[in-house]
């Protein structure tokens, strides 16, 4: 058995999604858990998740009020992301939208992207950060300038 050291990240919700929204609609929410795995090089079936260094795994959740974004913003590390309910849409740096529904995951790699909440109801997700080990919180999702010639965000 292999074994993982959690950390709970406080009692308090840690918001880094909260990048520059100036209107009251909010994004809450925030990191649940944090464990060390070390390195890591594991296969199962057509799965490989392999680093040159120590990982650290961390869980958030996150909830977008209608009307609220992310911001611009890239990831450090890995992070797989799952829309726990309602609809997100994600603008990526070209400005190329692209719909999110529930029961739906996504990935992303450090590119630079903005979520949004269009619709009327909230939108959870849930994600999965895969980072180097000693990543610290408040750089796992950093705000980013818009991109030029996008007027989204």
């Amino acid at each position: 058995m292999k074994y993982v050291r959690h950390t709970v990240m406080g009692a308090t919700a840690f918001l880094v999604l909260l990048i520059g929204t100036a209107s009251a609609q909010e994004v809450t929410g925030g990191f649940i858990a944090r464990g060390t795995l070390g390195k890591v090089n594991a296969h199962n079936e057509d799965i490989t998740v392999k680093g040159r260094g120590s990982m650290d795994v961390v869980v958030a959740r996150f909830t977008f009020e209608p009307g609220s974004s992310s911001g611009w913003h890239h990831d450090a590390g890995v992070n797989l992301v799952v829309l726990e309910s309602g609809t997100l849409q994600e603008f990526d740096e070209d400005c190329d939208k692209r719909v999110l529904r529930a029961g739906e995951g996504f990935f992303e790699e450090g590119d630079t992207h903005l979520i949004r909440n269009a619709g009327k109801k909230d939108a959870v997700i849930r994600a999965t950060f895969i980072v180097p080990t000693g990543t610290a919180t408040d750089e796992l999702v950093v705000a980013d300038d818009p991109p030029e010639d996008c007027a989204i965000g």
